[in-house]
């Protein structure tokens, strides 16, 4: 998309409004607990404030490459706009896909790259960006107090470079890992409607399962297929992909793999949509022909028959109890008064979730939300503006939305069992 910023044409996701509300809400709650300089240095942070997105962030490499880290974003509570920093060769892509208006490039003087001059200076030979950085926001007047850093987003190598960076200008740091989950805990409409599209996208890839689905493709070949469909819908490269069957069904988090599936095996695929870096989660479950009941376990058998005959009822009543601003105790409470009902409570893998919004690959939990039937969330609400997961604990999961008016389950894919 485009729009206008600071009278040139951007390649964002979201109108300069957005942005600008943004950072008024973050600068509220700094000033609320005190705080007057926050240095962002995460993906998602950099994302959410300005657009900016890149395959490579630096932050999570080997500490060899520290003298190119970080991308980083200096909000300070007494000035207009942010200061955006980085090094020359992203130049283009801070200036073209981002809405930052002070930005400030470092060019390291052992690296020439393309023939571009920083604006903000050069990192000398055996400098970091981080010093050059943190010696820029002192010479510029932005270090009038200690520094909000997100300690605990990176390796403790990342940490230790910025943290001394600035203690090197005379500024002490302190942990402010979880003031960003704060400020964007609550989602615009605007992003919730993103996040709904990136179910949409997933529904596509439980359609391309569908088709693509027979003996002798690989777990990778059906991901492959089905990355492919979401593409040509509006996805992109999403935070996480599971896919396992056969006899490696009813695992974890691993990888798709090379085994071909097998007539008669079961599939569990858990696809992440992502539109724009919003992402939802659907999983759903998969046969080949009938079950082979030969091929599994009768503990396995017996999941599966519980997955089976349960799940349209467990959707009604999730589609039922759903309501914006309601207590997440109610609703965990009153889903686990229903298993105890049905006889399944505690047979289940988890019953939960997490929240659902901006993500990398590499992960898939996005910010600090997580419940599940077992947590006391005391009056925590869904609140409008809401994304999060649900895990039924059966291998189905789906993504709830709460916007004002409304709650909404935002995959349309029925939460059946489905033989092809």
């Amino acid at each position: 998309m485009k729009y206008e910023v600071n009278g040139t044409m951007r390649n964002v996701p979201f109108a300069q409004e957005e942005y600008d509300a943004r950072l008024a809400h973050a600068k509220k709650i700094m000033r609320e607990n005190g705080v007057e300089i926050l240095f962002l240095t995460s993906p998602e942070a950099l994302y959410y404030f300005s657009g900016y997105k890149l395959s490579w962030y630096r932050v999570n490499s080997k500490k060899q490459w520290n003298y190119y880290v970080p991308a980083s974003i200096a909000i300070h509570v007494d000035h207009d706009d942010f200061a955006f920093m980085d090094v020359a060769g992203e130049e283009a892509d801070v200036c073209e896909d981002t809405v930052s208006k002070d930005i400030r490039i470092f060019t390291h003087a052992g690296r020439p790259t393309y023939g571009i001059s920083g604006n903000a200076g050069t990192i000398p030979l055996g400098g970091t960006l981080m010093g050059a950085i943190a010696k820029n926001l002192k010479e510029s007047g932005w270090l009038t107090g200690k520094v909000g850093i997100e300690s605990e987003k990176h390796g403790l190598h990342i940490t230790k470079l910025i943290n001394d960076a600035f203690v090197e200008e005379g500024t002490e740091t302190f942990n402010a890992s979880e003031m960003f989950d704060l400020i964007r805990q609550v989602k615009s409409k605007a992003e919730l409607d993103y996040i709904v599209k990136s179910a949409k996208i997933a529904d596509v890839a439980m359609d391309a399962v569908k088709e693509y689905l027979k003996p002798g493709v690989t777990e990778n070949e059906l991901y492959a297929y089905a990355a492919y469909k979401m593409s040509l819908s509006g996805g992109e490269l999403a935070g996480c992909a599971f896919i396992h069957g056969g006899n490696r069904v009813l695992r974890g988090h691993n990888f798709p793999s090379h085994e071909k599936l097998e007539q008669g095996d079961v599939v569990i695929v858990d696809l992440f949509g992502s539109h724009q870096r919003y992402s939802s989660d659907l999983s759903r479950l998969f046969t080949i022909g009938d079950l082979d009941a030969s091929r599994y376990t009768e503990d396995q058998i017996a999941f599966l028959r519980l997955a089976e005959k349960y799940h349209p009822l467990i959707r009604e009543k999730v589609q039922s109890i759903l309501k914006p601003n309601m207590l997440i105790n109610d609703f965990t409470s009153e889903l686990k008064e229903f298993y105890q009902e049905l006889g399944i409570w505690g047979k289940q893998f988890w019953l939960g979730g997490y929240d659902m919004g901006i993500l990398w690959p590499g992960d898939c939990c996005g910010g600090a939300t997580v419940y599940d039937a077992d947590m006391d969330k005391k009056d925590q609400r869904f609140v409008p503006g809401t994304a999060v997961n649900f895990e039924t604990g059966f291998w189905v999961i789906d993504t709830l939305v709460f916007y004002e008016d409304k709650a909404i389950i935002a995959g349309d894919t029925p939460w059946d069992i489905v033989s092809v």
